[in-house]
């Protein structure tokens, strides 16, 4: 695994772990962390109602934090570390302590000395400070490995995108897993009560990192402000067109395939059975592939003209074509949560102001190093990040946060604003060195 790949990886706390470390916030519900656009049976009702409760402060949201993920448990009287599914497997038997931890992250790829410090660090700071708790309490808490504690890391060292300006180590929620490795379950509340705990026996602040329980962000009351929230919902209407408020994402992704699809047909003068052309949504609209196999389709296509401008459109142009479908509604969502975090307070960064400043830097520099590459694919990619950080507000919605975190019916989202055009625009030179 090379560097790159660690990083990328990190990002998501790895593929394994994004799909394990489901609880990112206290009470949470398991569930893939999803754009709102990402959920295809998410229904325009349902839009209206997030929209509603946001807007009137109603929904509970937690910061989306920029640092890199470990889980920790505490067995056999030591702390241990977990970075993928092996580790949670058998009660954390293959689970790395803090000793092992250095040796573990030098032997998963060319990882920089200052991560694998980090992570020590962080791991040393843990042990330190659940150490003074009381050996059945620990036992009770993380249940001798079966339960792990989904825990960030934010160093200075080590930044991300997001500076904070201090060291953190934020407990985000405990999940219990099975004898391999599977999350079957979270306990609620723990991560805060832990913190809580560290800081009446005066052991939160360590010698490197505070450790610090999920962050609540406070969101404006918006009843004041009625003409933000009337021009998110007239945007959303204008996309909803003529669909009914019980249809979903899927449907308007569903319907604009459709129209792609048969005019496409028309001028090659084919004409299309339902059955085709449910496969064909189903392929592209919906991304079930392994029902909707080329082997099954191709037979279904009679005419050999079609047929070759199915094998070469499916190869090369579907998946841009349903980037171009989904693009309006991600812009929307986009500009929802760059509205959202601007009005919103309580971010960990300790300087708001200056983690602006720096993002505003960090993207000048950034942008002139990549026209000077007169690299095509990468000014290419400039364009387009640039065009989506303008179009949901650029630099006058800057904030100092990845976003924030919320439930709705059981599925955790996040809105990230700004930061989603930032990161991948800032991304294009970072994975490159």
């Amino acid at each position: 695994m090379t560097f790159v790949d660690f990083i990328n990886n990190d990002k998501v706390l790895s593929e394994e772990l994004d799909k394990l470390v489901r609880n990112l916030f206290e009470g949470g519900a398991f569930g893939h962390l999803s754009h709102p656009h990402e959920n295809l049976d998410l229904t325009f009702s349902e839009i209206k109602k997030m929209i509603n409760d946001i807007f009137s402060g109603k929904m509970e949201t937690y910061e989306k934090i920029d640092g890199q993920q470990i889980s920790i448990s505490w067995k056999n009287g030591k702390l241990v570390g977990a970075r993928n599914k092996s580790h949670l497997k058998n009660r954390g038997e293959t689970a790395f302590t803090v000793d092992q931890s250095p040796s573990f992250f030098n032997t998963s790829g060319n990882v920089p000395t200052n991560i694998v410090k980090s992570f020590h660090d962080a791991m040393m700071d843990l042990q330190s400070a659940l150490s003074k708790i009381p050996s059945d309490k620990l036992e009770n808490i993380f249940q001798e490995g079966s339960r792990f504690m989904n825990t960030e890391i934010v160093s200075q060292e080590t930044q991300n995108v997001v500076p904070y300006f201090k060291n953190y180590l934020v407990f985000h929620g405990l999940i219990e897993y099975d004898i391999n490795g599977n999350p079957i379950g979270n306990i609620d509340g723990v991560a805060q009560q832990l913190v809580n705990l560290l800081k009446t026996i005066g052991v939160s602040n360590q010698t490197k990192f505070e450790i610090i329980g999920p962050n609540k962000i406070v969101l404006k009351n918006f009843t004041e402000m009625s003409g933000e929230k009337r021009h998110i919902l007239e945007e959303l209407k204008k996309i909803q067109g003529h669909l009914s408020d019980s249809a979903t994402i899927g449907d308007y992704k569903d319907g604009k395939w459709s129209e792609f699809i048969k005019s496409s047909a028309s001028s090659l003068h084919y004409s299309l059975s339902s059955d085709l052309l449910s496969m064909l949504l189903g392929r592209w609209s919906r991304h079930n592939k392994g029902a909707n196999s080329t082997i099954k389709i191709l037979p279904k296509i009679s005419d050999p003209q079609f047929k070759a401008w199915f094998s070469l459109f499916d190869k090369s142009e579907s998946d841009k074509k349903d980037k171009e479908i989904i693009h309006p509604i991600e812009l929307f969502f986009l500009h929802f949560g760059s509205e959202v975090l601007y009005h919103a307070s309580g971010f960990l960064t300790a300087s708001p102001d200056k983690s602006i400043a720096q993002f505003s830097e960090k993207i000048r520099k950034d942008s002139e190093e990549i026209i000077r590459s007169r690299n095509v694919d990468d000014l290419k990619k400039l364009k387009y990040e640039m065009e989506r950080f303008e179009a949901v507000g650029g630099h006058a919605k800057l904030v100092g946060t990845e976003g924030v975190v919320f439930s709705m019916n059981g599925q955790l989202y996040k809105l990230t604003g700004v930061f989603a055009p930032l990161n991948r625009l800032l991304g294009i030179i970072k994975f490159k060195k």
